[in-house]
């Protein structure tokens, strides 16, 4: 009898346990289904049609670097690219480039956007904007040194005097995130360690909780 209680006591407590389970898992699908319809929306309105808004979170959610970047993050950067210029069927690609260089230094994918959403739609990238990139790691000089072929006074005198455009700020990302860029592959790297193993399964049951 005693056994038998015990064994009873057991299974309550793991049902209990089940149940609390499913009802965190369901509100947090239910607060992320939110935010994906939110950012869906958004997207939509700005590229004036509701089925090219699904076509682009439908990209970005499948987009390669996904796994290791939370969902609402991937979302928010997404917008700020299009507000930055970015054409809906090249924000992945230019989610390629930020994201190597987001998993490398350990930079918020959106912090990323954000600053280049500033610079473009500023039509330069003033001193104040290579800062924020320079003080967060990343090796904006040397990918500037090669976009321009300036570099120390000479590079610092170009960004003074705004001539550090999308040209310039774009092909420097490009050297430092493609070929033998310091970046280059980071995003792949990340993947393979324990935590980004752990972020892509987290991340995973995320939009499977939403679904």
């Amino acid at each position: 009898g005693t056994i038998a209680g015990k064994l009873l006591s057991g299974a309550k407590a793991a049902a209990a346990a089940f149940l609390v389970l499913g009802a965190v898992t369901a509100a947090w699908g239910i607060k992320m289904a939110a935010k994906a319809e939110t950012s869906t929306v958004i997207l939509g309105t700005m590229l004036k049609s509701m089925t090219a808004g699904k076509a682009l979170m439908s990209a970005m959610e499948n987009w390669s670097g996904a796994p290791l970047f939370n969902p609402e993050e991937i979302q928010l950067s997404g917008i700020l690219l299009f507000k930055a210029g970015v054409a809906a069927k090249d924000i992945t690609g230019k989610l390629d480039q930020l994201g190597q260089i987001a998993a490398a230094t350990k930079t918020p994918l959106d912090d990323l956007a954000r600053i280049y959403q500033q610079g473009m739609n500023q039509g330069a990238f003033q001193q104040d904007k290579i800062n924020q990139l320079s003080d967060r790691g990343i090796a904006i000089y040397e990918g500037l040194a090669h976009a321009t072929g300036k570099s120390g006074a000479a590079l610092k005198e170009m960004i003074s005097d705004g001539k550090i455009g999308p040209t310039e700020m774009n092909a420097a990302l490009a050297h430092l995130t493609t070929g033998t860029g310091i970046y280059s592959g980071a995003m792949q790297n990340i993947a393979q360690t324990t935590g980004g193993m752990w972020s892509g399964m987290m991340n995973k049951a995320g939009l499977a909780a939403r679904e």
